[in-house]
């Protein structure tokens, strides 16, 4: 008996045993059925013993890359957003309170870092890329987090201004 995998509809095909002409015909029957089918039971069965396909884990690593570079470009527009504030030096005065914007870029690159992990957690060789690739995107984030820790007292307000002791100060206008 073979029956259809999909699940919206139902075929059923059955081949009597009666109507192959000899005994050995049943075996090579199986076999051309075996090159081309998937059993039942092996279909039921969790993926463990399955690898993915060439293309599914082309697409899954391109999947991983885009991941990883979405959550670094974020975690670097979160480090570059508090540039200017970060250095009173260079433009001394009141500054534009970027760190709520950085603070959400961190938090929305996280996610992407940790789906791209998520999404290799049974290829082994592409999980220890990823944990490599990962462990450089999530230093970044933890430089631009250092950055804006100080700024974050000041999320409600318009500008910011660092004072010599390097604390900020909040300002509303």
């Amino acid at each position: 008996m073979l029956l259809s995998a999909d699940k919206s509809a139902v075929g059923v095909v059955v081949l009597p045993k009666r109507g192959l002409s000899n005994p050995e015909d049943a075996g090579r029957l199986r076999a051309i059925l075996d090159r081309h089918l998937v059993r039942a039971d092996a279909a039921a069965a969790p993926d463990a013993d399955r690898t993915p396909s060439r293309g599914r884990a082309v697409r899954r690593g391109a999947g991983v890359v885009g991941l990883l570079l979405l959550g670094l470009v974020l975690f670097f527009f979160a480090y570059a957003a508090v540039q200017k504030a970060t250095d009173p030096a260079g433009l001394p005065g009141f500054q534009h309170n970027n760190a709520p914007v950085s603070a959400v870029a961190l938090i929305l690159g996280l996610p992407a870092v940790v789906g791209a992990w998520w999404a290799v957690r049974r290829m082994k060789v592409m999980r220890i890329v990823t944990a490599v690739l990962a462990a450089a995107v999530l230093l970044v984030g933890g430089a631009a987090l250092y950055r804006i820790g100080p700024m974050l007292h000041c999320w409600g307000s318009d500008r910011i201004t660092q004072g010599p002791d390097g604390d900020y100060a909040c300002y509303d206008y």
